[in-house]
């Protein structure tokens, strides 16, 4: 299991900033990729993520993956903090 989390979730009916202020009260840190997907710092189970966020998104869609590997092209800081969260210098 890895503390690193993918959110992605049906965002029409919720508000992004309670979600976010939620986010940073249960997680070490998150990084906001879209409108509806994040990525957190989160030492828990994924079930155990979803649990704490159930009472925000209720009937709504929403995924939430463990990160234990990765790979492709996307914006510098979010690889930047990938590394920062792994205790990684450089390019993972």
């Amino acid at each position: 299991m890895s503390n690193i989390k993918y959110i992605d979730y049906d965002c029409s009916d919720v508000d992004n900033v309670i979600f976010d202020n939620k986010i940073s009260t249960i997680t070490s840190a998150s990084y906001r990729i879209d409108k509806r997907s994040l990525i957190v710092n989160y030492p828990g189970s994924v079930k155990d993520l979803y649990t704490n966020l159930e009472p925000l998104i209720k009937d709504k869609h929403i995924l939430i993956f463990d990160i234990t590997n990765y790979y492709g092209f996307h914006n510098s800081k979010l690889w930047e903090w990938i590394n920062l969260q792994r205790g990684v210098n450089g390019n993972g």
